[in-house]
């Protein structure tokens, strides 16, 4: 009796272990365009979707510079159209679900079709090692690893995509969109290093590749709302194995001015505690100090 107990508590430990290694990440690539009217009524639903459960699904969205006009789409034309051929998107709104799982319009099935691709093992497991957002400057560090015998022998690609979480259609004076949408989701500000990924070279189980990006931020309207996705690719399949997503660490800083190099002053505490507090190293006088963030406000 107690060595049939032990057996089904190791089962149930096996189990455990291996179905936490099995989460799936779920990746929609949703391509979209800011005059669109179906988009309008289409990618906010993904979006909201995705917000819903945002530790099992994913999005990226890339504008297209079809049937109107986009913005977004002219701030990083080159990678969009690229994403666009890669798949052979001829028209909007149109969701990839995890690149070769679902192609279409997703928001009629998205509450069945999004589950059952999360059934799927994954294949990869994706740990970002570090992600920080230095003024515009940004650094990660991303760690791929193989889990799985079939890999060996196929072309894979790490891709990594920095999005803006959130884009206000007020944000663009000039050319808003012509849709009914207030703020666009997900939005793709760059491929990095490039829209071509980087090879994975230790396919075996176990072995594993890492991708670190270094990459000084541009047109984005909220840095606040930056967040990176990255995902392991099948390009000849175009399968999509695993994915992850961080939202960069903000470093911010205390600047001080010195007159004639004298430490003027110290400040104790200024980032885990509400009080800050300021001991002058000189006779008392008139001081003016500056408390900025790592964007200068």
């Amino acid at each position: 009796m107690k060595i049939n107990q032990v057996l089904i508590t190791i089962s149930i430990l096996l189990f455990t272990i291996s179905y936490t290694k099995a989460q799936r990440k779920v990746l929609i690539e949703q391509f979209t365009n800011s005059g669109c009217p179906p988009c309008a009524g289409n990618t906010p639903v993904v979006a909201a979707y995705v917000d819903a459960q945002p530790n099992n699904v994913f999005m990226l969205a890339y504008h297209s510079p079809f049937p109107y006009d986009d913005s977004m789409y002219y701030e990083n034309s080159f990678q969009s159209n690229q994403r666009i051929s890669f798949y052979n998107v001829t028209g909007v709104p149109t969701s990839r679900v995890d690149g070769n799982f679902f192609s279409g319009n997703l928001v009629p099935s998205i509450n069945t079709t999004i589950p059952n691709a999360g059934t799927i093992a994954p294949r990869y497991a994706i740990t970002f090692l570090s992600s920080s957002l230095s003024g515009n400057s940004l650094n990660a560090s991303i760690q791929f690893e193989s889990t799985d015998n079939s890999n060996i022998g196929e072309i894979l690609k790490a891709m990594v995509v920095v999005t803006e979480k959130n884009v206000l259609k007020s944000s663009y004076v000039c050319c808003a969109g012509a849709n009914s949408e207030t703020q666009y989701p997900w939005v793709v500000r760059r491929m990095l290093p490039d829209e071509s990924g980087t090879t994975l070279l230790n396919l075996n189980p176990g072995g594993s590749d890492v991708v670190n990006i270094n990459w000084t931020a541009n047109n984005f309207k909220d840095l606040n709302e930056m967040r990176i996705v990255a995902f392991v690719q099948n390009t000849t399949t175009k399968a999509i194995y695993q994915s992850e997503i961080s939202q960069p660490t903000i470093n911010t800083y205390i600047q001080e001015k010195n007159k004639l190099n004298e430490k003027l002053f110290t400040v104790t505490n200024p980032a885990t505690s509400s009080v800050m507090t300021i001991n002058l190293n000189q006779p008392l006088s008139i001081y003016s100090f500056q408390l900025l963030d790592s964007f200068g406000k």
